[in-house]
């Protein structure tokens, strides 16, 4: 029996810091929420000089739904100035501000990183957002300013789904290959000392 009881402590000590490891993590942020974020903030300067010019203005968004991205970041621009006159789909007023965005990139990037924890199977985030913006008034320009800003953090594999929630495509990253460790060696540890655990607990039972 006094055999048994340090590999009891071991695996006590083992499954107390694996359960801290799963049930103690935050629910990560979605990339719709980070993406978001960024947007937000890329479009409030936009926002700052609509106000200069004036909420009785109309103002034209070229090319609203030609795209994911400009859909996306038309939505949180309306959502922040909801009492300007904001309109696309070529109804232009020969009064209106011209609103033209260019050269957007939205990225999603994941990578393996370095562990952390000893079941859990960790990606590194990476999402980057940049665009011109520019506005025009009777094809002469008004305003322009260029935003590229990036989110950097990292989450628990099985929240992918949960992270990439959402029917754009933008959302949506490459997952990389696992690493050997995670594919083989952290599986074989988790599982082995379940069944030693098992076992262990009938032994001191039947003492």
């Amino acid at each position: 029996m006094k055999k048994i009881i340090p590999l009891i402590l071991f695996f006590s000590g083992f499954f107390s810091v694996a359960h801290s490891q799963i049930f103690t993590d935050s629910i990560p942020e979605s990339n719709y929420n980070v993406y978001s974020s960024l947007v937000e903030k890329g479009v409030s300067m936009l926002c700052d000089e609509m106000t200069v010019i004036g909420r009785d203005k109309i103002f034209f968004i070229e090319d609203m739904k030609t795209s994911d991205e400009v859909g996306f970041i038309c939505d949180k621009l309306k959502n922040k100035m909801r009492d300007f006159k904001i309109v696309g789909n070529n109804l232009m007023p020969d009064s209106s501000y011209v609103i033209k965005f260019s050269g957007i990139k939205f990225e999603t990037k994941y990578s393996n990183i370095k562990k952390s924890s000893l079941i859990k199977r960790e990606l590194g985030r990476e999402i980057l957002v940049k665009f011109q913006c520019k506005i025009y008034f009777r094809d002469s320009l008004v305003y322009s300013y260029y935003f590229n800003d990036k989110s950097d953090s990292k989450f628990d594999f099985t929240y992918l789904n949960y992270v990439e929630a959402g029917d754009r495509q933008f959302l949506k990253g490459e997952v990389p290959e696992a690493t050997f460790r995670d594919k083989y060696i952290t599986p074989i540890v988790v599982i082995s000392a379940s069944v030693i655990a098992v076992i262990l607990f009938f032994v001191i039972r039947s003492k």
